[in-house]
Parts: C-alpha cells; sequence; structure tokens
C-alpha cells in the first residue's frame, strides 16, 4: 500500500492552545498585581485553569475556528455528533431516521460523494457505500469475534494506513475502502456490543 501521511494539522491547534493559555494567564497575572500591587502569579495560575476547565468546550470550539474556519470547524462540530449519535445507538428505534440524519450531516459538511457510512448490528448490514451492495466485499467488513478492532478506537480520524499497521486481519476491508473508493480516513462508531461501524472519508476532506 502507498504510505498516508495524515494532513490534520495537530501541532498548529495545540499551539494555538497554548497561546490562549499563555494570554488568559498573562492577564491573570497583571489584574492580581493591579488589584495586590504586587504580582501574584499562583492565584493567577489558578484562575487560568479554572477558566479553562470550566470554558474547556467552549474554547476549544473558538480555537478551532481561529485555526480554520472551513475543515477544522467541520471536524469539531463532526466530533460532537458522532459523539451523540453513538450515545444513541444503543436507544434508538427508528433506524432510517437515524441513518438518514447522519447521511444529511455528511453531505452537508463534508460533500456528498467525499464520505460513506458503514453500520452494521450483530453481523448484519444496516447501511453501506451503494458499490459494496453489488459485490462481497461488505463480508469482509464484518468484525470477527475475539479479536482486535478498530471498531473499539475513540470518536477520531485516523489514516486507513495507520490501521492497516495495527489490524492486520481487517486488511482486505481497508484494501476495498482504498482501491474500490479512495477511501483514505476511518472514524470508528461504538455504540455497543452488537453494534458497530465506521464513517470513511476520501483525503478531498483536507482540501
Amino acid at each position: 500500500m502507498v504510505e498516508t501521511k495524515p494532513r490534520l494539522n495537530k501541532p498548529l491547534l495545540i499551539t494555538f492552545k497554548l497561546l490562549i493559555y499563555m494570554a488568559i494567564f498573562a492577564g491573570f497575572y497583571l489584574l492580581s498585581a493591579t488589584i495586590m500591587s504586587k504580582p501574584a502569579p499562583f492565584v493567577a495560575f489558578f484562575l487560568t485553569i479554572l477558566l479553562v476547565t470550566v470554558n474547556r468546550g467552549k474554547l476549544t470550539d473558538f480555537i478551532q475556528q481561529l485555526v480554520d474556519k472551513g475543515f477544522y470547524r467541520d471536524l469539531y462540530r463532526f466530533k460532537k455528533f458522532a459523539d451523540k449519535f453513538n450515545r444513541e445507538l444503543n436507544a434508538t428505534l427508528d433506524w432510517d431516521t437515524q441513518l438518514n440524519n447522519c447521511r444529511d450531516f455528511l453531505k452537508l459538511h463534508f460533500g456528498e460523494n467525499e464520505s460513506a457510512f458503514y453500520l452494521i448490528e450483530n453481523k448484519e448490514l444496516l447501511n453501506a457505500h451503494p458499490d459494496d451492495r453489488k459485490n462481497s466485499t461488505i463480508e469482509q467488513m464484518l468484525p470477527e469475534p475475539e479479536a482486535p478492532s478498530p471498531f473499539s478506537r475513540g470518536t477520531n480520524f485516523y489514516p486507513i494506513e495507520q490501521l492497516w499497521r495495527e489490524f492486520p486481519r481487517y486488511r482486505p476491508m481497508f484494501k476495498a475502502l482504498r482501491d474500490e473508493h479512495k477511501f483514505e480516513y476511518i472514524v470508528p462508531l461504538n455504540g455497543s456490543n452488537s453494534v458497530v461501524g465506521f464513517l470513511a472519508f476520501t483525503d478531498r476532506i483536507n482540501t
């Protein structure tokens, strides 16, 4: 397989976070010097930690938009959507509505032909890329019992090349995703013991 390097700029995101945290600390540091007649670094540090902890989600959303108003904003919204979707997998009875909601979200934020949604319950395919219904590759996508699985990963983008190395048993699945659909990234879904799945994306989501 051809080496695929992820281009999600996490170092840049971390750098922005550190700069904003340092700016918050500096603000509290100067404020303490004004109020207490001398700097109080411990007070400034405590207030910074408190503010960051209480408003972590809001700060992260703000930083994501600063880093990139396009992809990173959609990525952060997608993570929140996927987390919500995972929580509802165990409770939902209306699969059609749930699947349509996910399809609409992907189409709106990532484009109609740049992603696919695979969901499997008790080894029965609930939804897949339309082309997979015409051949036998979907059988290679079903999770194997008592084997290390990429489906248990957290809600993040994983390059297929990385999962190729970590999960040899699933290489037929990864090969089909890359060769037949040009997918390069996977986001695992794991709602319960019986419901698993993943979202697949092409490399064009980076552009």
